[in-house]
């Protein structure tokens, strides 16, 4: 029997895509160079993909929409970028013209707000892109989950506890067991779901905490837990 190779699958699927050491500065920067050179590389086995935005959910950059956000760390520390009030500082791309900007925000009272990144600091990102099936990285689900897990956090921000990863049970349909430790005041967290993370920044969140339990939105995050699935949460202890 001759099987089908990926190259004859009409199948796409996201994975993140990361750039080390960006430059940021102020409310937004131009990122063309930087997608440009990773994108270079970001397919299976190192190959090239398009440089192009995602239109109708098809192959490139995504640049609209609730997925459109990238993840920025602190290149020097490994942990999430965060205003002075503790909130985590996320970005979005949009595209004019071939030229990719990367605009900064936070969610200040649930509400997106733009943000301005002073003094100059030098930040990992990681952004969502749309790969058809041979260009799929065997890693490119996981790639976030594998940087918070494998590049543990500098203490940093005054001291800050590194970041915790707890596996989390999945008790019954859509039921999490309870954290083991609370998380800090103000802190954000993430819900990494077979490889798949989910942040409880984003403007529908996959799910929920109060105190030291977790609520699941299957509504949010288009599907139900399984007690077969694995989770893993990640979150600044208090």
């Amino acid at each position: 029997m001759t099987l089908l190779q990926r190259k004859q699958l009409d199948w796409i699927n996201a994975g993140w895509v990361g750039i080390a050491a960006f430059e940021a500065t102020g409310g937004s920067g131009v990122i063309t160079t930087e997608i440009t050179a990773a994108l270079g590389t970001a397919g299976r086995g190192g190959t090239a993909v398009p440089v192009q935005i995602s239109a109708s959910e098809g192959e490139g950059v995504i640049a609209t929409g609730d997925h459109n956000r990238v993840e920025i760390y602190d290149s020097a520390t490994k942990e999430k970028l965060v205003d002075g009030s503790g909130n985590e500082v996320y970005g979005r791309i949009t595209e004019s013209g071939g030229a990719y900007t990367l605009t900064y925000y936070v969610l200040d009272a649930g509400a997106q707000t733009a943000h301005s990144i002073s003094p100059a600091t030098d930040i990992d990102l990681y952004f969502p892109y749309r790969f058809t099936a041979d260009k799929y990285p065997v890693d490119a689900a996981i790639a976030l989950t594998l940087k918070n897990v494998y590049s543990e956090p500098t203490p940093g921000n005054g001291g800050a506890n590194p970041e915790i990863a707890e596996p989390i049970a999945v008790t019954a349909a859509d039921t999490l067991d309870d954290l083991s430790t609370t998380p800090a005041t103000g802190s954000a967290m993430k819900l990494s779901v077979n490889g798949q993370v989910f942040a409880s920044t984003e403007p529908s969140p996959a799910f929920s905490r109060s105190g030291l339990a977790l609520t699941w939105s299957a509504a949010n995050a288009g599907f139900s837990l399984q007690t077969t699935d694995n989770v893993v949460a990640y979150y600044f202890a208090s």
